[in-house]
């Protein structure tokens, strides 16, 4: 019997580039911790000659350049060249990489002086980074998100591994002119500008998306116009159960009563429970778990789960398997975050038939909707102009957007006789435009109407605004709360959210273990930094 081991050949190389990934980063790290302690490093030697995604490091940059040196090479005809970190949920070949390198390099070189060596790293990308920048890896340029574990925003600020743009960025209008001015100013930590926002929606929402085929078999009429919140989904759910429909209703990942309640409670995104009531004051933080409103949708959620109408499991379901049942459309309602064209893009991702999408909540922005995809420039970086020079142009020229986001013509995808982008099938070039470019600049696909654009700049326009869009918690001062919250959170907020546990016993333990791990102190110290933040405005 014979065996095919071409893949086997494949992942072993993907295997060796990631562990030499790790390799490098460890041996800079420990370089820079033995010149702290007066003892040498031992380099360590090479097992082989093939370049990894950190080691396919630029023979011929200019590492030494400072800011003012860039602008004198660019205007000199000479070339500064920037690492550009990227993340990538896939293996991309090292070949592809090079090839789409090579077509930007070609392109921006001879019109701002600028080249990018590109790293695309599937993986662990939030501890690579993270590692990458604590231990002086040759990074200029990378992507991060509010929402990326480590590496998020807040953390790399706290890190002192972003570097403040508030003196530069407006000397790059095209750049600054890429996205509304509200983008930028709730991107904002501490009145300062450090993240570039990749611009896509910008707010934040949620809906409940449900199949054409189980609308057309129960025979409902009119859903939008008689679904305004969870309380309205309860009979739909019942007679979806009676026919037969066998996960009436799916939650994502961990969302609860948050993502149903946005138009009423505000939340904070600090210690799950802080919210502003915005039919009350909206200048004082309250606990969301000592509300009615919350004791009812409990109560409400429970007896869904009583009644079978949530799946045994539910509460440990992982976003990522909504594919691997979509298709089947054995699910009556599953709340999602509200995206424009979503009817479109969810059959799209999911790989199932058409959908209805029903609102249960307004667009909000706040301090992080804006800042679900941005770019960060290395506190320690020495090229600041040139990655903005090159931000500038990856934002507004749709040559270098398009590259970025699809690779090569020809080669990773094709054009229809419209214009439009036809990916290769199979193709491992797989950055989406929410991970690289503005939704304004990067080509349509064949699948997306001609109206994509207007729809998303409708959608960000029409969105309202939070009251503490632009504040940002400082946490250090009750870092050991926070981290006592968050593991009581971690212990019943699912659960609870998800009609797994009783509330009647559940909730008053929950809120006592609340209070014991010191919630009071937090939404105090909340409240201090809010009130100083509003006093600035």
């Amino acid at each position: 019997m014979s065996f095919d081991t071409t893949n086997l050949d494949k992942e072993e190389k993907k295997m060796k580039k990631k562990i030499a990934m790790i390799l490098a980063m460890a041996l800079s790290l420990t370089t820079l911790l033995s010149a702290c302690s007066g003892t040498q490093a031992k380099e360590g030697d090479k097992s082989s000659g093939e370049k990894t995604t950190v080691e396919k490091s630029a023979e011929d940059k200019q590492t030494d350049s400072s800011v003012g040196d860039n602008k004198s090479a660019a205007q000199d005809g000479g070339i500064v060249t920037i690492s550009w970190w990227r993340k990538i949920y896939n293996d991309v070949q090292e070949s592809e990489i090079d090839a789409v390198e090579k077509a930007i390099n070609d392109y921006i070189g001879p019109k701002i002086g600028v080249n990018v060596d590109m790293k695309a790293i599937s993986g662990d990308y939030e501890s690579l980074l993270t590692l990458g920048l604590a231990s002086d890896e040759d990074i200029d340029l990378f992507w991060t998100a509010s929402w990326d574990l480590a590496a998020a925003c807040k953390n790399l600020i706290q890190n002192n591994a972003a570097m403040d743009l508030s003196d530069k960025i407006k000397n790059y209008p095209g750049l600054w002119g890429a996205m509304p001015e509200s983008i930028w100013d709730s991107s904002k930590f501490n009145g300062k500008y450090y993240w570039i926002p990749v611009y896509k929606e910008s707010a934040e929402g949620y809906s409940v998306v449900v199949p054409q085929s189980v609308i057309d078999k129960m025979g409902w009429k009119d859903l939008q116009e008689k679904i305004k919140s969870y309380k309205d989904l309860e009979p739909y759910l019942a007679e979806a159960k009676k026919k037969g429909i066998g996960m009436p209703f799916l939650f994502h990942a961990d969302f609860g009563y948050q993502n149903f309640s946005m138009d009423r409670f505000a939340p904070l995104n600090i210690g799950r429970v802080c919210v502003v009531d915005l039919k009350g004051d909206t200048k004082k933080v309250i606990n969301l778990a000592e509300t009615d409103d919350f004791k009812e949708y409990l109560d409400t959620v429970y007896k869904w789960n009583k009644a079978g109408y949530i799946p045994e499991g539910e509460a440990t379901r992982e976003y990522q398997v909504i594919g691997d049942f979509a298709n089947k459309e054995d699910w009556g309602f599953m709340i999602q975050t509200t995206t424009p064209l979503m009817e479109v893009t969810f059959p799209k991702n999911y790989n199932c038939g058409p959908v209805v999408a029903i609102k249960m909540t307004e667009n909000w922005i706040h301090s992080d909707s804006a800042i679900g995809s941005v770019y960060g420039i290395n506190q320690k970086s020495k090229k600041a102009d040139a990655c903005l020079k090159f931000l500038e142009v990856l934002m507004t020229d749709p040559v270098v957007a398009d590259l970025a986001c699809y690779g090569l013509d020809g080669v990773n995808y094709n054009r229809d006789k419209t214009g439009k982008v036809v990916r290769v099938e199979n193709d491992d070039w797989n950055f989406g435009t929410w991970l690289s470019s503005s939704i304004a600049t990067c080509s349509l696909l064949a699948s997306e109407p001609d109206n994509k654009v207007q729809e998303y700049l409708d959608f960000n326009n029409s969105a309202n605004t939070y009251p503490f869009a632009g504040f940002r918690f400082d946490q250090t001062p009750v870092d050991a709360v926070v981290a006592a919250v968050a593991a009581v959170n971690d212990e019943y907020w699912t659960l609870l959210n998800q009609g797994f546990l009783d509330p009647k016993k559940a909730l008053p333990e929950y809120r006592e273990r609340l209070k014991e791990a010191g919630i009071d102190e937090l939404i105090a110290e909340v409240q201090k930094q809010y009130d100083e933040w509003l006093a600035t405005k």
